[in-house]
């Protein structure tokens, strides 16, 4: 329809499924985990389930700065939790 949405810097528009798609959610909610950097708060881990309560998607990131709280008592994100984790947000966008 020609239609363009413009996103704030650091934004990453939806994107339509691909064609070849084999499922298709008309619903999802979203939960994302945080934790404090050197610049405030960042995503650590990024949960999508269905209208089912299944989940469809759950993935654990890295902040591109240094953690200095990891929110655990909110977030349940622990330092061991994220050992290893080389996905950062451009990953999961």
């Amino acid at each position: 329809d020609g239609v363009t949405l413009a996103c704030p810097d650091g934004h990453v528009a939806t994107q339509p499924p691909p064609e070849d798609a084999s499922t298709f959610y008309n619903m999802l909610a979203l939960d994302c985990e945080m934790c404090y950097t050197e610049v405030g708060l960042e995503l650590t881990r990024a949960t999508a389930i269905d209208r089912y309560g299944k989940v469809v998607y759950d993935e654990l990131v890295i902040p591109p700065r240094p953690i200095t709280d990891y929110n655990t008592q909110y977030s349940g994100i622990t330092a061991d939790l994220l050992a290893g984790v080389t996905r950062t947000l451009p990953d999961v966008q």
